[in-house]
């Protein structure tokens, strides 16, 4: 398919704690520095594990790497035809000490830490200790697996999501697919999530559910009566995650006919890790890390752990973009369907919220 329309109907609440120092990629590792760390749970990083969980669920005689998603019998292939047809999107999930239930809650809880909160809501303290508060800094030396040797000559820092933080985001998606998400997010435990072997315990569950419509009349109202205080009926959307560059280079955010005004750094370049099968708008990619393969300078036999995706141009995350009265139903549907590539958006990529 060319391009990709949502088709949602019901709003699942995603919560998740966490048990261990958890690492969630943001940028490619360079020795001797300190590798950043995401602020949440990337809905790429949910969409893996429970890829991970129902590959493991699913009966044994499924040929992973040669079945056709649209012949698949197992759940797995059940979740790559909703992302196929446009019938399920991850968001990212916000560390929070309370649920967020509603798209009110959510923007409010992102506003509170891109401005220096804390998880538990807590604002106005001093950075070191705001971070502190979320994040650990801990040192990280490669491992080469095939001879098990420590390259020490390579330490570097790495930043960590501390233990017992309770995360909140949302699946869009339709009423049939609860079965096999909650399948999947049971079995999260026994799935290692995280990335530079910083690989935490995760309990996962589907903490609520409602109608997109209702969710959707909450959030506008919400959001009119924000952006009504202003003299001018303008408000502001802040991009959580980047938003992918689509092939044509049409970016509706940088159009000056919808934003009045817009607040970002130069594009950057974005690259994430990835395994099992992964939708590129139009179709989906060969299989990626699914099942064993030999090293040819070892000649062992290992367990794929996947391979890092081609780097995409994004509008970097933290942009801000005004936007007059009348865009807002715009806005709302950008918050639910994201924005961007459509290759990258399900994953909750081109995520917007709402000041």
């Amino acid at each position: 398919m060319a391009t990709q329309t949502y088709q949602f109907d019901r709003v699942f609440v995603i919560h998740l704690r966490s048990y261990g120092f958890f690492h969630s990629g943001k940028e490619r590792l360079v020795v001797q520095v300190l590798k950043r760390t995401w602020d949440f749970i990337p809905g790429s990083t949910l969409y893996g594990a429970l890829s991970a969980a129902l590959i493991r669920l699913d009966p044994p005689d499924e040929d992973l790497n040669h079945t056709v998603p649209a012949k698949g019998k197992g759940d797995y292939f059940k979740l790559l035809r909703a992302v196929e047809q446009g019938h399920i999107r991850f968001t990212p999930l916000l560390p929070a000490a309370e649920a967020l239930q509603t798209g009110p809650a959510y923007c409010e809880q992102a506003m509170r830490l891109a401005q220096g909160g804390t998880p538990e809501g807590e604002q106005k303290k001093p950075s070191a200790q705001i971070a502190g508060r979320l994040l650990h800094t801990t040192p990280h030396a490669p491992l080469a697996r095939p001879t098990e040797q420590i390259h020490s000559d390579r330490l570097y820092a790495i930043r960590t999501h501390r233990p017992h933080l309770d995360y909140y985001g949302f699946i869009f998606g339709r009423a049939e697919q609860r079965a096999w998400l909650e399948k999947g997010l049971r079995f999260l435990p026994f799935i290692p999530i995280g990335g530079r072997g910083k690989f935490s315990s995760i309990e996962g569950d589907v903490a609520a559910e409602c109608n997109l419509s209702d969710f959707e009349k909450e959030l506008y109202e919400w959001a009119a009566s924000r952006w009504r205080v202003n003299n001018d009926h303008q408000g502001w959307l802040r991009l959580l995650t980047p938003l992918v560059i689509p092939k044509a280079g049409i970016v509706e955010l940088l159009n000056s006919e919808i934003t009045q005004e817009v607040i970002m750094t130069r594009f950057q370049r974005y690259r994430v890790w990835r395994t099992g099968r992964y939708f590129n708008g139009e179709a989906f990619d060969a299989p990626v890390g699914v099942g064993p393969y030999y090293d040819g300078a070892t000649d062992a036999l290992l367990q794929a752990g996947g391979a890092e995706s081609v780097a995409v141009r994004a509008v970097p995350e933290n942009s801000r973009f005004q936007m007059k009265m009348k865009n807002l139903p715009q806005a709302v549907r950008w918050f639910i369907e994201g924005t961007g590539h459509p290759g990258w958006r399900y994953l909750g990529w081109g995520q917007v919220v709402i000041e």
